[in-house]
C-alpha cells in the first residue's frame, strides 16, 4: 500500500535591482534596508574662485545589518539646499559594518570661476545606491565657506 507524503513548499523570493553604471548594467543582491546618516561635513572656511578645496565626509550605519557600498554626492549652494546645478563631485562609500561603524571619505573639487562671489555651504547627501527608509538624516552641511576672487 503507498503511503501519502506530506510535501513542504517554500517559496523563495529574489530581489534583483539594477543600476546603470556608465554604459554597463550592474547587478546588485537586494540587502535589508540600511539606515545611513551624514554625522559631519567639514571643508576650508574660505576659498577663491577656481581653487580646490578639500572635503571630509562622515557616514554612520545606523541599522543593524551591512550596509552595501553606496555613494555621497556633493553640492557647492549659497544655503543649505541642495539643488542639481549646484551638484560639483559624487565620492563612492565603501560598504559599511553593523552599528555605529563609521566610513570616512574625502574628496576634492574645484570652485567654478563662474559664480557670484559670497557665502556659500557644501551640502552633502549620503545614501545613494542603497535602500534607506530613513532619509531624514542623510543630509548635512558645512558651516559657511566664504569664496573670493
Amino acid at each position: 500500500m503507498h503511503t501519502p507524503r506530506t510535501r513542504s513548499l517554500w517559496t523563495v523570493t529574489v530581489v534583483v535591482s539594477f543600476m546603470l553604471a556608465g554604459s554597463f548594467l550592474s547587478v546588485k543582491p537586494a540587502m535589508a534596508a540600511s539606515d545611513l546618516a551624514s554625522t559631519s561635513v567639514s571643508a576650508p572656511s574660505s576659498a577663491s574662485l577656481g581653487s580646490t578645496i578639500s572635503v571630509v565626509h562622515v557616514t554612520m550605519n545606523l541599522s543593524t545589518n551591512t550596509c552595501l557600498s553606496s555613494s555621497s554626492k556633493f553640492f557647492l549652494c549659497t544655503n543649505t539646499v541642495a539643488y542639481s546645478s549646484g551638484l560639483r563631485n559624487t565620492q563612492a562609500v565603501p560598504a559599511i559594518t553593523g552599528p555605529g561603524s563609521v566610513q570616512e571619505t574625502n574628496i576634492s573639487f574645484i570652485i567654478p570661476t563662474n559664480i557670484t562671489v559670497g557665502t556659500y555651504h557644501v551640502i552633502v547627501i549620503c545614501g545613494f545606491g542603497v535602500t534607506d527608509p530613513n532619509l531624514s538624516n542623510n543630509t548635512n552641511s558645512t558651516t559657511t565657506i566664504n569664496i573670493t576672487h
